[in-house]
């Protein structure tokens, strides 16, 4: 007589186990993935956040190198709004006509084009001489050596054009003004010119952006003529690793000397 073979196969109880214990492996692959996503966009916004913060130290450090406070080229209008005028540029005068308050500029190097509403400083026969451009029309002067047109031509006044020789010397100036705009209701520092207004970092915290002009022995003033530094805190805001998405916020203390002669 034979003997039944043993049936092949799981029970229902096994595969009830199989499956709970394969959820629970997907539920934890799943929060370590996520986890793990979050913890990558945390560090990008840090990263983004830091190397903005760089670049705006690197912006302020460009703009206030060359800054005479007592010549009026610093203004704290706000403690969270600061006006800087820097050089922008450099050229030698090659043609002018006075009649029309027209100068040519020639070897000139810059590093933003020049525009109306920038200031120059202009040497002349009774000395150095700042004035407004009025506007950069198209080259029009011939150079007086060469026969060539001015690389640059700026309109002045014809009184700032008086007694210029050529061959001068001539510097171009830009005002600045740092200040905070809000984009899609987040506080922004951006940098606004003649040229427009460029976003710079953000969003920024609370209290987010503070300008302090400092005296020699590092306190507070507002006496130009005694401004030796500008100190800004930034403070830029990030998301934090949290499942509720809370901020955190990053701060830059930075320290820029003036020329201050």
């Amino acid at each position: 007589m034979s003997r039944p073979s043993p049936r092949s196969g799981f029970t229902i109880i096994e595969l009830v186990l199989v499956v709970l214990v394969a959820g629970f492996i997907a539920v934890a692959l799943y929060q370590v993935h996520a986890q793990h996503r979050r913890f990558n966009g945390w560090q990008q916004s840090r990263a983004s956040s830091h190397d903005a913060m760089r670049v705006t130290s690197s912006m302020l450090a460009g703009d206030l190198r060359e800054t005479v406070p007592g010549a009026g080229d610093i203004a704290l209008v706000n403690a969270d709004s600061l006006r800087v005028r820097s050089p922008a540029g450099f050229g030698f005068v090659c043609a002018v006509d006075a009649d029309a308050g027209r100068i040519g500029l020639n070897r000139f190097v810059g590093g933003v084009p020049v525009d109306s509403g920038d200031s120059v400083l202009v040497y002349a026969s009774t000395g150095w001489r700042l004035a407004g451009v009025i506007d950069t029309p198209s080259p029009s002067l011939s150079c007086a050596h060469g026969s060539v047109s001015p690389q640059i031509e700026l309109e002045l006044s014809p009184a700032s054009t008086e007694n210029v020789p050529v061959g001068a010397p001539m510097r171009v100036f830009r005002s600045q003004s740092y200040h905070v705009v809000s984009y899609d209701g987040q506080p922004w520092l951006v940098r606004s010119s003649v040229a427009g207004t460029e976003a710079i970092v953000g969003p920024l915290g609370v209290d987010g952006l503070r300008f302090r002009l400092l005296d020699e022995l590092s306190n507070e003033t507002t006496t130009l003529s005694d401004v030796q530094a500008v100190e800004i805190r930034l403070v830029v805001s990030s998301v934090e690793l949290s499942a509720l998405g809370a901020r955190r916020s990053d701060t830059l203390t930075a320290l820029f000397q003036t020329r201050n002669r």
